[in-house]
């Protein structure tokens, strides 16, 4: 970087305080009333010289960074008159801290109070003219968005109030996200690694909504949340254990112990946290919900599956009903001269039709249990294995029927006297057999546990 010409060096630095940027006054050497800019000057005649911007940090006591050029001025009461390049410089986040030269006073102030503090005409004129460099924004990354404008598409209707439930907590979390990085800008003005982070995560919620990606959405949202845990202070931090502590009594076992570790009991609580054993805390909390979001997404799904299979197996009942009673000739099962006579492919369709919907009841009556008690629910609640179990109990009431009349049947339980009379028995007896389907179940089930 070229330097000035000039003898004269001055900073105008910047420093980032909750959001507020203040700059760096010194007491003048002559008078400790009065304030000035800090200024170096060089030795034209030495052969080695000082960096001027180290010199500016050894004079406000901080280390500096990003020189930007900022404007020049002429102080003529010095002897010889002399002018001065002055330029921007901001605070570098996160750096030692030292006392400044010849333990010089040193203020930092807003552009306004500096007005009011500096001594020199000129110097309050320079202030009054320079303004926050807009390369600064630039190099901290301080662009970030964190505001929308939303407008639901219409394909989302159907799912409403889902979308403007997303739609809320990310405009809310979105003003709360804000807040906290303004009032956890580093000191030269730049946003903290979580902050740009968290931004880009509300953004990124944002993208996956318009693409109606809800389960992504809440994902992202929520990995927002977490990591803005590290812009709160310590009573924050401690409020919000005090709330995940009480969360996690609704947690499974596991994840419970988990969170009692990392936090402590309601009844004896850690006061020494910090933001990452809080996130860590949150996080799993959050995996809980999310798992159990997920499971009753898959339930919601194997319904929806079941109610258009039971529509199909009912409706075909009905048609089937309406063409034994008035179009088939006879009986499915009559005694022509005392011999029993089944009308063989007619009753078996019956059956076959009841067993689906035995089965078809059994899985909406069972579903919701099974899916608590399965560590891999998508084993059962996928479109898979849902019409597996349907026609599971389909065909148990089939095989039921062959063997009631096979003469295997006869053979074994000769004395029993079991066959039934009339098709609607059949058609009851079939119904029961469809229920059978949970045998598909514990079997998958075991497999699963195995694994």
């Amino acid at each position: 970087m070229s330097r000035s010409p000039s003898h004269l060096t001055g900073g105008i630095v910047w420093k980032n305080v909750s959001g507020h940027r203040l700059i760096a006054i010194i007491a003048d050497d002559n008078n400790t009333n009065q304030w000035k800019l800090p200024v170096v000057e060089q030795d034209p005649y030495s052969l080695i010289n000082t960096d001027p911007f180290e010199e500016i940090a050894l004079l406000v006591g901080v280390e500096v960074k990003d020189p930007v050029t900022a404007d020049t001025l002429f102080y003529p009461d010095l002897d010889p008159p002399e002018y001065a390049i002055f330029w921007h410089l901001r605070v570098r986040p996160n750096t030692r801290k030292f006392s400044p030269t010849d333990n010089r006073r040193v203020k930092w102030v807003s552009p306004v109070e500096a007005v009011k503090h500096l001594t020199l005409e000129s110097e309050k004129k320079l202030i009054k003219s320079a303004d926050f460099p807009s390369d600064f924004y630039a190099l901290a990354g301080g662009n970030i968005t964190l505001r929308y404008d939303y407008q639901k598409p219409s394909e989302h209707w159907s799912n409403r109030e889902a979308f403007e439930r997303l739609e809320g907590d990310l405009r809310s979390h979105s003003a709360i996200l804000e807040y906290r990085i303004r009032e956890n800008t580093l000191e030269d003005g730049s946003i903290p690694a979580w902050g740009e982070q968290a931004g880009a995560l509300i953004n990124m919620a944002y993208e996956q909504m318009k693409r109606g990606k809800l389960d992504p959405a809440w994902k992202s949202l929520h990995a927002s949340v977490r990591l803005s845990i590290f812009g709160m202070d310590h009573i924050q931090l401690n409020d919000l254990a005090k709330r995940i502590r009480q969360e996690a009594t609704n947690l499974n076992e596991w994840r419970q112990n988990a969170v009692e570790r990392l936090l402590g009991k309601s009844d004896l609580p850690d006061q020494n946290l910090d933001a990452s054993t809080l996130y860590l805390a949150a996080e799993i909390r959050d995996e809980h919900f999310s798992n159990q979001y997920y499971k009753n997404r898959l339930t919601k799904s194997v319904i929806y599956t079941l109610l258009v299979l039971l529509t199909a197996t009912v409706g075909s009942i009905f048609i089937y009903i309406a063409y034994i009673i008035y179009a088939f000739p006879v009986p499915l099962i009559s005694f022509p001269s005392e011999i029993r006579l089944v009308q063989t492919l007619p009753t078996m369709t019956g059956v076959m039709l009841f067993g689906l919907f035995g089965a078809v009841m059994s899985s909406l009556f069972k579903i919701k249990n099974t899916s608590s008690k399965l560590k891999n629910p998508e084993l059962i609640n996928s479109h898979f294995f849902t019409t597996v179990r349907v026609f599971t109990g389909g065909a148990a009431a089939i095989a039921f029927f062959f063997f009631l009349e096979s003469e295997l049947f006869e053979l074994i339980l000769p004395a029993l006297d079991l066959q039934p009379k009339s098709g609607k028995t059949y058609f009851a007896i079939a119904f029961v057999c469809g229920f059978s389907e949970r045998l598909l179940l514990r079997a998958i089930a075991t497999i699963a546990k195995e694994e």
